[in-house]
């Protein structure tokens, strides 16, 4: 008998962390997709953020909107470079997340992309690897594996 009422609060409390669990995938879904709509739809991922000290290499929107420490490495003058080779201004908004702002500001070709991250590259095999790619995908791809 007390197994049996072991057995049954084992599996409501399993199936209540499963509900739980599935409640928060569809909030958080609901929420990036929202994110995207407003501030990312004409955006392709991967993308590269360029600040003056450095940059930072993003792969997915997912990881965009929940990865704080991303935020933090951005600053006013930063740019964001999408994987097509547009380029976007970045502005800071009241949840604590920089968004592109407005309309693209130009596009960028994988030789400035290349020169851009030049002196940001730390080790200068990271340089050759960047410097054989053709294509500002490509490159993008490269940033964001390491």
């Amino acid at each position: 008998m007390i197994i049996d009422w072991i057995k049954r609060q084992s599996a409501a409390a399993k199936q209540a962390k499963e509900l739980k669990t599935k409640a928060l995938i569809q909030e958080q879904e609901r929420a990036t997709g929202e994110f995207k709509s407003q501030y990312f739809a004409d955006i392709a991922f991967p993308i590269v953020i360029l600040s003056k000290g450095g940059y930072t290499a993003v792969s997915d929107l997912g990881e965009y909107y929940y990865d704080i420490d991303i935020h933090r490495g951005i600053e006013s003058n930063s740019e964001l470079v999408d994987s097509v080779g547009n380029k976007y201004n970045l502005k800071f908004i009241e949840t604590g997340r920089w968004v592109p702002y407005r309309k693209k500001t130009g596009t960028m070709d994988s030789g400035e992309l290349k020169r851009r991250l030049g002196p940001l590259l730390y080790m200068p095999r990271h340089k050759k690897e960047i410097d054989s790619k053709k294509d500002i995908r490509e490159i993008i791809d490269l940033l964001v594996a390491e």
